[in-house]
């Protein structure tokens, strides 16, 4: 789990973070989740060729995405966001 700390008027409070893992791609400086939120690392890196296969077939720079996987997180209580293929691919999570 990830320490989160918030500052508030009566000092640092200790929030632990949601997060999730995804397979991801980059394009330059853009980065994209494509498959996710997976509860491992190893749920993502075994999806990591599908949303690559998807993403080359789908778009004529894709050969030249670097691919992997990304970690995400957010405050505890809000909702990680979901991979941008996961309704194009029938991923439900």
């Amino acid at each position: 789990m990830i320490e989160v700390y918030e500052h508030t008027e009566n000092g640092a409070v200790y929030t632990p973070a949601e997060e999730g893992f995804y397979a991801s791609a980059r394009n330059g400086s853009r980065g994209i989740f494509l498959l996710g939120p997976y509860e491992t690392l190893a749920e993502a890196e075994s999806n990591m060729p599908r949303a690559r296969e998807y993403v080359i077939e789908h778009d004529s720079e894709g050969w030249f995405y670097t691919y992997g996987t990304a970690r995400g997180q957010v405050k505890r209580g809000a909702e990680l966001p979901l991979g941008k293929l996961n309704d194009r691919i029938g991923l439900v999570i």
